[in-house]
């Protein structure tokens, strides 16, 4: 059972002793273990707008951990991680 996740709430790994990772945060609403976390600007896969959306407004490369951890406490972030990743092709694990 998972308790809600939110940007102020801690889940807390009782095993290992310390709070969930960013990315298992964002496994448990469904996303796969594959996520694509680096963003390489000559994919051509990827539309020209979002390269240069990526490239020139975020300016961001690869999403850390504490950038993960935000996202999955945020309920706008979701859906928009939810497309990217279905545009990319994931596979379903």
């Amino acid at each position: 059972m998972l308790p809600c996740i939110s940007k102020n709430h801690t889940v807390w790994n009782v095993q290992e002793m310390r709070p969930w990772l960013g990315h298992q945060l964002m496994m448990a609403q469904g996303f796969p273990k594959s996520m694509k976390l680096e963003f390489d600007p000559t994919d051509e896969s990827i539309p020209k707008h979002i390269r240069d959306t990526i490239s020139k407004r975020l300016k961001k490369r690869k999403v850390s951990d504490l950038d993960l951890k935000h996202m999955a406490g945020n309920t706008m972030t979701i859906p928009v991680m939810g497309i990217l990743e279905v545009g990319q092709g994931a596979p379903n694990n």
